[in-house]
Parts: structure tokens; sequence; C-alpha cells
């Protein structure tokens, strides 16, 4: 589960080395010489491409964030809405769900 967050803070690390490097004001010539050889490299097309395989993986490793986030939370609500005043044998791992996807325990008596 770790490889993909240290993948990411690379990632996030690189971006903003990049962005520093290319904040800085260099000399003209060295400017341009940078940007003619990042725009026809092909190397940096290759690693573009990986970038957007990357952040495809990245997106879907968010939603499915997203769904173990919300999934505890709509079961605590539909075994609310059931009607019944009994405690569901369920309520504990609930809130153990509820506590992994960072929503707390609202609900507490």
């Amino acid at each position: 589960m770790t490889i993909y967050y240290t993948l990411t803070f690379c990632l996030m690390v690189a971006e903003v080395v990049m962005f520093g490097v290319l904040v800085t004001p260099p000399p003209y010539k060295v400017r341009k010489a940078l940007f003619n050889w990042l725009s026809h490299s092909p190397i940096v097309a290759k690693v573009d491409y990986g970038l957007k395989i990357f952040f495809i993986f990245v997106k879907i490793l968010f939603v499915g964030a997203l769904e173990g986030m919300w999934r505890p939370v709509a079961e605590a609500e539909t075994a609310k809405s059931g009607g019944q005043g009994l405690q569901d044998v369920r309520a504990e791992t609930n809130r153990a769900a509820k506590f992994y996807s960072h929503q707390g325990v609202r609900d507490h008596p």
C-alpha cells in the first residue's frame, strides 16, 4: 500500500523541483536551449506518456478511496433508517470502518 504513496510523493517532489527550476529567471540563451530540448527530446516524450498513465492510476486509487470512505457512512444510514430500535450486530464493524475511512464516530453513545 505504501508503494503508490511513495510514488505520489516522489512525483510531487519532482514537480516542486521542476517548478523551482522553471520559475528562476535564467539567461535567455539557457532558457531557449532548455525549452527547445524539452519540446524535442524523445526522453521527455516518454516521461510525459508515463506520467499520463501514472495520473490515471492515481485517479483510480482516489475513486477507490472515496468509495471506501462513503460505504461505511451509507451502511450506517441504511441501518438507522431500518426503523428498528435494536442495535445492529454490524455496528462495531461500521465504527471500525468509519474510523478507517477517517470519518470518525458521530453517533457514539
